[in-house]
């Protein structure tokens, strides 16, 4: 990442994904979010925790 963009956004995280493509085959992928404020990162980081718990308890 540039040094401008650390700068500006000091905390980040990256959430690991699979997506099923074709054929029965699946594809991993990762996608990072930069926050400009540790508070705002955990808040995003508890509410992605709060729908995947939600999603979980359908199964």
């Amino acid at each position: 990442m540039p040094q401008k963009l650390t700068e500006a956004y000091p905390y980040t995280f990256t959430v690991s994904y699979v997506e099923r493509v074709r054929q029965h085959r699946w594809r991993c992928s990762d996608v990072t979010f930069h926050c400009p404020e540790g508070a705002l990162c955990q808040q995003w980081v508890q509410t992605i925790r709060e729908q995947l718990a939600a999603l979980m308890s359908w199964l």
